[in-house]
């Protein structure tokens, strides 16, 4: 009920708007409201009209702005009241939004503003440096009033809040400041060429659609490509998870699984009655071994320990893992300021190099060192083991170790940057960049 009688009132308000619009072109003097001047320009607002770029739907601005400015500066309220309606009722059948209420509120945002620049400016001689300047104040004042009045009426009429709305016309800001400036300078050259001017302002209509169009086209673009980095951003966050979620299904059956039967088997062996022989105890040890290294496994595998644990404790539980597995001893460096934005990531890269290096380096020490440099996080993982060669590296991917690439392929998606250098005889260096957050930059 409310929201009706909102409405109403609103069409009563553009009622009478539109009413006293029509009081001050019948109380206007007349005699150019049809002159050849005020069609010239009325021409040239219905080609701005006709040819208004969509700035963010469904905002659409023009350079119809200009001729409805000059009119309103130079010939008086009548004409510049004529030049809108013909700009307005003019474009409506190519008007994207086709609706005849639009009809009503852009004339309401067009002529009243007209009549108050139509007024301000009567009150000044048009060759001197205060007209121009009272005219620049004009036209942001009549901007601002025009965008202000079409976005509230259009919010009410369709039920959508008028702040949001109203926030949007930032956007606007860009193309209002460009339609000012071309208003003032086609002043200057009205003052001198008078009906002339027309020439003048189509081409300043076409130059302000040009470019207008240009930054659109570049904000789209750029909205695109934040979206498409989101995106993959989101993607590689995915298959973290679930890498995680398949790793901890994993830790999980083995725990249930292969460890509480081990455990059964070693309790069977060291219950058999009499005293053990050599070969009973080898077997009891053996499997105390494979129980270790399989709980190594576990602790290394499950997500629970970054959860609960932390980076750093994470890192030093996969490190312990691949080092007996490569028979090397790994030397961790972390910085406390790099832990807490890309934590995952690091983590499952660390892991998919450490075991790289345990399968392939044959090294004795690896170095992985986690660094925060200013606005990015830094991951260095350093073997000194057999090294290869660029073409071994792309023969491994023909065979299916992927894993370097897949490592490139996630840093590339979040914006970062990979590295990898080694040769013969002289290990592998692999060297990882990942931007922070602009709210994680001090």
């Amino acid at each position: 009920m409310k929201a009706g009688e909102e409405r109403r009132g609103l069409v009563v308000v553009m009622a009478w708007s539109l009413a006293g619009c029509a009081a001050a072109l019948l109380l206007s003097a007349h005699s150019r409201m049809l002159g050849d001047e005020t069609l010239l320009l009325a021409v040239c607002a219905l080609i701005a009209s006709a040819t208004a770029v969509e700035i963010d739907r469904p905002l659409l601005i023009d350079g119809s702005f200009v001729p409805s400015i000059l009119a309103a500066a130079f010939l008086g309220p009548a004409p510049a009241i004529t030049v809108a309606a013909i700009a307005e009722f003019g474009s409506w059948p190519t008007d994207r939004r086709r609706r005849p209420t639009m009809v009503c509120v852009n004339l309401i945002g067009i002529c009243l503003p007209n009549l108050l620049v139509a007024g301000v400016m009567s009150a000044f001689q048009r060759d001197d440096l205060l007209f121009f300047a009272v005219l620049t104040a004009a036209c942001v004042l009549a901007l601002a009033l025009n965008a202000v009045l079409v976005t509230s009426m259009v919010a009410f009429l369709e039920e959508d809040p008028a702040p949001r709305r109203l926030t949007r016309l930032l956007s606007l800001t860009p193309p209002f400041g460009i339609n000012a400036a071309l208003a003032v300078g086609a002043a200057a050259i009205y003052v001198s060429a008078g009906a002339a001017t027309a020439v003048v302002v189509l081409v300043m209509t076409a130059a302000f659609n040009y470019v207008v169009r240009q930054a659109v086209t570049a904000r789209t673009h750029a909205e695109r490509l934040l979206t498409l980095a989101k995106n993959r951003e989101r993607l590689v966050a995915e298959a973290l998870d679930a890498e995680g979620r398949a790793r901890g299904e994993l830790a999980a059956s083995l725990h249930d699984g292969a460890v509480q039967t081990l455990l059964t088997a070693r309790q069977d062996l060291a219950d058999i009655d009499g005293a053990r022989s050599r070969e009973l105890s080898e077997a009891i040890t053996a499997i105390d071994q494979t129980l270790q290294h399989l709980r190594g496994a576990i602790r290394e595998l499950h997500p629970a320990i970054l959860r609960n644990a932390g980076l750093e404790s994470a890192l030093q539980a996969v490190a312990s893992q691949h080092a007996r597995r490569g028979g090397f001893t790994v030397a961790l460096s972390i910085d406390p300021e790099a832990i807490g934005t890309h934590d995952t990531f690091v983590l499952s890269t660390v892991r998919e190099l450490l075991a790289n290096a345990a399968t392939h380096a044959n090294a004795s020490t690896v170095f992985v060192e986690l660094r925060r440099l200013d606005d990015e996080v830094a991951l260095s993982v350093r073997d000194d083991g057999r090294g290869f060669a660029p073409h071994e590296r792309a023969e491994a991917v023909r065979k299916g170790h992927v894993g370097l690439e897949s490592i490139r392929d996630r840093v590339t998606a979040l914006e970062g940057t990979c590295e990898v250098d080694s040769s013969h005889g002289a290990g592998t260096q692999a060297r990882v960049t990942l931007p922070l957050p602009l709210s994680s930059v001090s």
